[in-house]
């Protein structure tokens, strides 16, 4: 069993925290008791905690709720070169080292730790968008027209990881279910909903008459091996 704690927040100081397992993907909610004043902790029909709500964190914090909140995570040189499409060592040499790449937040003795968010950054500026009806392209799609957050409040996952997918050289290439529950701790359900919702953007953008993927299964033609998203 796996858990994960996933944070959302809103522009109006609410903040919301999920426990979620991956043999519980998207367990509803069905007991809630306050804790302390505007702190409210969300039971399953089981008894297990699945949320934390805080309807005002400003006002908890005792901050002024102008000042901006901001939510990130943390990587290291593994998972930035994996970012980047690159083996350790050339990020290193090729990345961490120059001047133009963000500076690290911290250099630990087990070495520099970034902002995700400072790395996406430098990787939208300067990296060209995955090729036209790849996965990556197609995902890229699915996360402008429902918005970061919506989509992943749908995975049960970050808003950060929803960008890394959005941006990851990897999805230019075929990917599975099983890939993405590897590369980015997708539950197999999550994994799955993604996949179904992109072959649903790649269908819409077919010219008419073009068929789908089912048909031409239907019909008995063969699979086009450069399809990123016939295969989960």
């Amino acid at each position: 069993m796996k858990l994960k704690i996933l944070v959302e927040a809103d522009e109006n100081g609410q903040l919301y925290i999920h426990f979620v397992r991956d043999d519980l993907f998207g367990t509803p909610a069905t007991r809630t008791e306050e804790v302390y004043a505007g702190v409210y902790f969300d039971f399953d029909a089981e008894g297990r905690l699945v949320g934390i709500d805080i309807t005002d964190l400003p006002a908890l914090l005792g901050i002024d709720r102008a000042d901006p909140v901001t939510f990130d995570r943390l990587i290291g040189v593994k998972e930035a070169a994996e970012l980047l499409g690159v083996a350790k060592p050339n990020f290193l040499r090729d990345f961490a080292s120059k001047p133009d790449f963000p500076a690290p937040a911290a250099e630990l003795a087990s070495g520099r730790i970034w902002y995700l968010s400072d790395v996406l950054d430098f990787i939208r500026r300067n990296r060209a968008a995955p090729p036209e009806g790849s996965l990556g392209d197609l995902v890229a799609q699915y996360v402008k027209l429902k918005g970061p957050e919506r989509v992943a409040q749908e995975l049960q996952t970050e808003v950060a990881t929803v960008e890394y997918l959005a941006h990851d050289h990897r999805l230019a290439d075929r990917v599975r279910e099983a890939d993405l529950t590897r590369l980015y701790g997708l539950s197999t359900e999550a994994a799955g909903h993604l996949l179904r919702q992109i072959r649903l953007i790649k269908k819409l953008k077919e010219p008419p008459g073009g068929g789908s993927d089912e048909a031409g299964r239907r019909d008995g033609e063969a699979q086009d091996p450069r399809d990123p998203t016939g295969q989960t």
